[in-house]
């Protein structure tokens, strides 16, 4: 875990291990929430970078996994 990650809330680290097993449309509406928090000021730019990290890289895993299946 960074240093930046361990300095995260207990709630922001849960929800950056749920995004794990996420399927594109709950990532979506997961993105529409943090956009809200942080933009409400109930999340601070770090707990958004980390949470936007989390998403980006399930995202990335998804579209590996679409183009495996598609060339199997």
């Amino acid at each position: 875990m960074s240093k930046e990650t361990a300095n995260l809330r207990a709630e922001v680290k849960k929800r950056i291990a749920q995004i794990e097993s996420m399927t594109l449309v709950q990532i979506q509406r997961v993105m529409m929430d943090c956009m809200s928090e942080r933009s409400a000021g109930r999340m601070t730019a770090c707990e958004g970078n980390a949470l936007r990290h989390a998403l980006n890289k399930r995202v990335g895993i998804l579209g590996r996994d679409l183009v495996a299946t598609r060339e199997s």
